[in-house]
């Protein structure tokens, strides 16, 4: 598939037309809950700054089952979400990684190897409701993180990326290709 970034070359390729001495990033919550990624990362650039936002883990596995029911990955409705706690539910060869909702906000399996691979100063840990709570503080935060002056005017309040339920299954089944 030509969405999916699985060679080093394709990666590449998100970064291109950036300028000289641009910082760059992305995002992936995958990078957390795969143990290798840390040393990947480490070996194609040492001096990486990382950044974790860690959320409240019962909003994180919540938000993923939606997203997954939206996504048409999960076979249980939202009506059904105690269903979620029965393991035999989860036993299908093949299942999305993200599938496993209770999983990914382990954070204390999931964390130690970044900790294990990266200096202290490499890492940027932010609690997602302390970032909430005071925008302009975290992205300032952020930004002296990344060496980057922290009085640089960011509209902290415009929201993108919002995701929900489709209002059309049509539509929705149509855009997936199903």
């Amino acid at each position: 598939e030509g969405d999916i970034t699985d060679t080093l070359a394709k990666y590449e390729t998100l970064f291109e037309g950036a300028s000289e001495g641009q910082l760059l990033g992305e995002a992936s919550p995958w990078y957390l809950i795969n143990d290798q990624v840390p040393e990947r990362i480490k070996a194609h650039n040492p001096n990486t700054k990382v950044i974790v936002i860690l959320r409240n883990p019962s909003d994180v596995a919540f938000a993923n089952f939606v997203h997954q029911i939206r996504d048409r990955a999960e076979s249980l409705s939202v009506e059904q979400i105690e269903e979620v706690f029965n393991p035999e539910h989860y036993k299908v060869k093949n299942l999305h990684p993200f599938a496993s909702h209770l999983r990914l906000p382990e954070y204390s399996k999931h964390l130690p190897a970044y900790l294990k691979v990266f200096d202290p100063s490499a890492l940027h840990i932010t609690i997602y409701e302390e970032f909430l709570s005071d925008r302009s503080k975290a992205v300032g935060e952020l930004f002296v993180f990344l060496g980057l002056s922290k009085d640089v005017p960011i509209d902290v309040d415009k929201r993108v990326n919002i995701s929900g339920m489709p209002k059309s299954d049509k539509l929705q089944d149509y855009i997936q290709g199903s």
